[in-house]
């Protein structure tokens, strides 16, 4: 395998498994209310994952040899940045949630005494 795309390969699965065994074990066990910040910041992140997977695509496709493999990279990078302004416009009100303090679980026994618990 090329040195470059071996690099590349590397790094996704690295961050694959780092999401695996790190993010979704947190996300699959707790079950407390998640408040507006909270949800706007990680939404945000994962909309800057997703927009690098897409940028990754976009840079490698002119290297694929093959004209389905360019294809194939380069409809990877645009079908990953599709749902990415509908993501940024519930990220824009989940902010805007936050700053209201819409949403805060303000009486409900959550909230913000909630995620300041240790994980």
């Amino acid at each position: 395998m090329d040195g470059d795309i071996e690099a590349m390969s590397t790094t996704v699965r690295e961050a694959r498994a780092k999401i695996r065994e790190d993010a979704l074990p947190r996300a699959r066990a707790r079950r407390e209310a998640v408040v507006p910040a909270d949800q706007a910041a990680l939404l945000a992140e994962l909309i800057e994952l997703v927009d690098t997977a897409a940028e990754l695509a976009d840079a490698v496709h002119m290297r694929m040899t093959t004209p389905d493999g360019r294809t194939a990279y380069l409809q990877a990078g645009r079908r990953l940045r599709d749902p990415l302004e509908h993501l940024r416009g519930h990220r824009r009100r989940l902010t805007a949630q936050a700053g209201s303090g819409a949403g805060s679980g303000s009486g409900s026994g959550s909230g913000a005494a909630e995620a300041s618990k240790p994980s």
